[in-house]
Parts: structure tokens; C-alpha cells; sequence
């Protein structure tokens, strides 16, 4: 019975050590809105996805709605570097327009991810920045 305890006790402290570290909810960092920019990172099959959970300003002007995805097809790549997809949006000529761009997503240190995207695109402001996102919260709280 002993060895049976000690077998599940492993066996969920392994599962809890995989759990991967993006997973949580991220606010971005540097941003002057009273309402940040939120978003929960959560696996789904072999990849992980980005939702928005709170919207700023710039947000509801470019046609982000709360749950869209906004990353997609997240995958590790090496220590601390995660690849994926960033859907990009704006509103131009009063439609919703969407692009989607490679980011890299680099783990800082446990609550600080750095996300870049490598276009340039006259029409959206943030080609070759990098935005700070710290974690607020992961799943286990």
C-alpha cells in the first residue's frame, strides 16, 4: 500500500513539473491605459494559444474582443524560447482587418516573458519592438 501512495504521489509531482511555464495569465508591462492589456496563455492538444482576458483602449480601438485569440500555435523551440503566431488588428476604413506575424517569446525569469515580432509594416506601430508581459497569475492559485 506504501509503494502504491508513494507511485501516485510521484507520478502527480512528475505531471505538476511538466506543466509548462508560459501557461498563466500575462499583463503587459509599460503600458499608460488604466486597464492593461491581459492575456491567458492555455494549452490546447500540443500547442499553446493566447486569449484576451482584459482589453485597454488601444485594445477596443483596433477590434479586439474579450476571448479572442491573439497567439496561436505556440510551441518551445529552446531553453526559455518559445515560437508561435500573433494576430495582428486594426481597424481600417471601419472594417476589422487581421493579420497574422511569427513572435518569439522569450522567458525572462518565472514572471516576465519578452514577446517580439520581426515585420515591418507601415500600417501597425509595433514591427521589431518587444513587449514585456509580467505573469499575474497561474492556474494553481
Amino acid at each position: 500500500m506504501k509503494h502504491l501512495i508513494l507511485l501516485i504521489i510521484s507520478i502527480i509531482l512528475i505531471s505538476c513539473s511538466n506543466q509548462n511555464e508560459l501557461i498563466g495569465k500575462w499583463e503587459k508591462i509599460e503600458q499608460n491605459d488604466l486597464k492593461k492589456s491581459q492575456i491567458e496563455i492555455y494549452r490546447l492538444g500540443d500547442f499553446l494559444f493566447g486569449k484576451r482576458i482584459q482589453l485597454s483602449k488601444i485594445n477596443i480601438e483596433s477590434g479586439w474582443t474579450i476571448n479572442d485569440i491573439c497567439w496561436k500555435n505556440i510551441q518551445k523551440k529552446e531553453n526559455n524560447l518559445y515560437l508561435g503566431t500573433r494576430i495582428a488588428k486594426r481597424i481600417y476604413n471601419g472594417k476589422v482587418e487581421t493579420k497574422k506575424i511569427d513572435i518569439f517569446i522569450n522567458i525572462k525569469n518565472d514572471s516576465i516573458i519578452a514577446v517580439k515580432t520581426l515585420y515591418t509594416d507601415n500600417n501597425l506601430t509595433d514591427g521589431k519592438k518587444t513587449v514585456l508581459y509580467k505573469k499575474i497569475n497561474n492556474f494553481d492559485n
